[in-house]
C-alpha cells in the first residue's frame, strides 16, 4: 500500500518477502531445466554475483537468474503482431545500476513463472543498457526457449 511522505509524494512498499519468493521460485525452475538437460546444478550459499552454477564436465557455467517478463502480447486479429519480452539484466545498488560482466557470470537465465518460457542469454549480448529485449523478430532470438547459449560455451 502507498504511503505520503513529508513532500507529498507517493511512495510504494515493495513487498520484498514476495520478491525473494518468487526469485527462489525461479532459480529452482531454472535448475530444474537445467538438470533435465544433462547438467549438475549447484546453488551459491552466499551472496554472490551469480546463483547457480551448471555442470556438464568440462564446463562449469555460472548463471544469474532474472525474471522473463511479457511485455507484449501478441494480438490473434493482427497477422503481424508478435510477443515481445524483456529481461532486466542488472542490479540496483543503493539506486546505481549495475551491469553483470563476464568477470562476474556466463550467462543471464530469465524465466517466466506462470508459463515457464524461458531465455538463456550470453553475458557478451547484454547491451550497455542491461535491458535485454526479445520477440520473433529480435537478433535474440535464437536463445528464447532454447540451451544454444550453454551450447556455445567454450
Amino acid at each position: 500500500m502507498p504511503k505520503k511522505n513529508s513532500d507529498r509524494k507517493v511512495i510504494t512498499e515493495v513487498d520484498f518477502s514476495q520478491t525473494n519468493k518468487e526469485g527462489c521460485i525461479r532459480e529452482m525452475l531454472a535448475a530444474i531445466k537445467l538438470m533435465k538437460e544433462g547438467y549438475n546444478v549447484s546453488k551459491t550459499m552466499f551472496d554472490n554475483r551469480y546463483d547457480l552454477i551448471a555442470e556438464k564436465y568440462p564446463k562449469y557455467i555460472r548463471i544469474q537468474v532474472k525474471n522473463l517478463k511479457l511485455t507484449y502480447k501478441s494480438d490473434p486479429t493482427q497477422p503481424l503482431s508478435i510477443n515481445k519480452w524483456e529481461i532486466h539484466a542488472y542490479t540496483n545498488i543503493k539506486g546505481n545500476k549495475k551491469i553483470y560482466t563476464k568477470d562476474e557470470i556466463d550467462v543471464v537465465f530469465a524465466i517466466d513463472i506462470e508459463t515457464e518460457n524461458f531465455a538463456i542469454i550470453p553475458v557478451e549480448k547484454i547491451p550497455k543498457t542491461g535491458v535485454v529485449r526479445i520477440s520473433e523478430q529480435s537478433d535474440r532470438k535464437e536463445y528464447f526457449n532454447s540451451f544454444k547459449a550453454l551450447d556455445d560455451l567454450k
